[in-house]
């Protein structure tokens, strides 16, 4: 039987976290993290765990182990990726590769948020919305 491990490293998921302002600056601070849609939670930690677990089970639902390394490989592709300061997702790359087959299954998943119509809710400096660039490891293994 085959499974796809995903994970946040705390809670199944690991962001590394890279603000972008919109002059293509960088920053290392940010006051609001981006966050998946669909949690209202009042206070933040309620609403940053939920948003991880949303974003965790989107994931599960929709990445697939490629058919055409099936029983031949396994480990962990990191994709790289904006939140822009409208929610939707852009700048997609690999930071780390397993092979071409695996990174564009990852690649695949994360543009699926934009096909689908998902809205991240931006993250914020100074209380303003401002890209955010996040790495989000996807750890396919066989089971």
């Amino acid at each position: 039987m085959i499974t796809i491990i995903k994970y946040l490293m705390s809670l199944g998921l690991v962001f590394f976290a890279l603000l972008v302002n919109g002059q293509n600056e960088t920053t290392k601070t940010v006051d609001q993290m981006p966050q998946f849609p669909g949690c209202q939670e009042t206070d933040q930690k309620s609403q940053k765990r939920c948003s991880h677990e949303k974003l965790i089970a989107f994931i599960q639902n929709n990445l697939k182990y490629p058919k055409e390394v099936e029983g031949k490989e396994e480990g962990t592709v990191m994709v790289n990726f904006v939140v822009s300061s409208k929610g939707t997702i852009k700048d997609i790359s690999i930071k780390r590769s397993l092979n071409k087959i695996f990174d564009n299954e990852g690649i695949r998943v994360v543009e699926l948020m934009n096909k689908k119509g998902i809205r991240w809710i931006p993250g914020k400096k100074d209380g303003k919305p401002i890209d955010v660039a996040l790495s989000l490891p996807l750890k396919f293994k066989m089971e």
